[in-house]
């Protein structure tokens, strides 16, 4: 471990809903929530005894963490996979249909329940609204379950973009196409249908996208 902000980042990516550690280890993920809360809080101390009192089953994982961390199974470099799912109004649309024509693409896997996926959607919006005169789109494909929850989300976050979901959760046809894992999740798939990144956010998804799509 070099150093504690590598800490700090492995917890948000373990706790950023993902739910394949939460059905293996429960009581871990627990922990770690706890040790969060203590880290996020702006406090040096507290942070500096956090790390110190790191449970055993903690720790043994901070002792090697894994510097390619993803949320999914997207690999860069590779064409993308199409699948099809409903919009909010029960239309069938393909992803390969709503990236054509587009000189840059961005697959958003979220959902309306999970607050790190609220917490960066107006930086979202804020990327759409700058470069979507440039070429780029947008895809958000909801992880939801309930469709007034999506559709009430769509509308409160200032979602203007396409939307698609099975409302199958975790269970959805374009999350186990892709093995995503935890959300929010992004991919960029250029106008030759190439993944050319992913797992971007905040400031970096927009340094990204403004430098594909000159």
């Amino acid at each position: 471990m070099k150093t504690f902000h590598r800490f700090i980042l492995f917890i948000f990516h373990i706790t950023n809903f993902n739910h394949r550690i939460m059905n293996k280890s429960p009581m871990l993920i627990l922990a770690i929530a706890a040790l969060s809360v203590t880290a996020c809080n702006g406090n040096t101390n507290e942070k500096k005894d956090t790390a110190e009192n790191t449970p055993t089953e903690i720790a043994d994982i901070m002792e090697e963490p894994d510097d390619e961390m993803s949320t999914s199974g997207i690999v860069i470099g590779s064409a993308y996979k199409d699948f099809t799912l409903k919009t909010p109004d029960g239309e069938e649309k393909s992803l390969s249909e709503l990236i054509q024509g587009h000189k840059l693409v961005l697959v958003d896997f979220w959902a309306s329940w999970c607050s790190p996926c609220r917490q960066e959607m107006p930086n979202v919006v804020a990327v759409y609204e700058e470069f979507k005169p440039f070429g780029l789109e947008i895809v958000g494909v909801s992880f939801d379950t309930d469709i007034d929850s999506w559709k009430s989300a769509i509308k409160k976050l200032g979602i203007t973009w396409p939307q698609i979901s099975d409302l199958n959760g975790w269970d959805s046809a374009a999350g186990r196409l892709y093995d995503v894992n935890s959300i929010p999740c992004t991919m960029l798939i250029n106008d030759k249908g190439i993944i050319v990144a992913k797992d971007l956010r905040g400031d970096k998804l927009r340094e990204k996208i403004a430098e594909l799509i000159k």
